[in-house]
């Protein structure tokens, strides 16, 4: 169970064409996030110091499991364009 007392949910963000979409997503605490890799080359989901999921190959997945509060703003660690938030609850 989550801090909010209600059942984790699990939340789908594709790396499509070099992006992360979607870029925003709103979480809650407990609420595990999965990345799916759906471009040719590796990436990472890296929020910095407070978590990430490693490389992710082409058609691989990684996941997190959310902890905290507040914006949650990561990159991928191979390109640094690609960027997304996790707004947790």
């Amino acid at each position: 169970r989550s801090q909010r007392g209600t059942t984790p949910k699990r939340h789908t963000i594709e790396m499509v064409n070099f992006e992360f979409r979607p870029a925003v997503v709103r979480v809650a605490a407990g609420d595990t996030v999965i990345w799916i890799n759906r471009d040719v080359v590796p990436h990472t989901a890296t929020a910095q110091g407070a978590w990430e999921t490693g490389n992710i190959g082409s058609q691989e997945t990684g996941r997190v499991i959310v902890k905290g509060s507040g914006e949650q703003n990561y990159v991928c660690e191979y390109h640094s364009s690609m960027r997304g938030k996790l707004i947790v609850k």
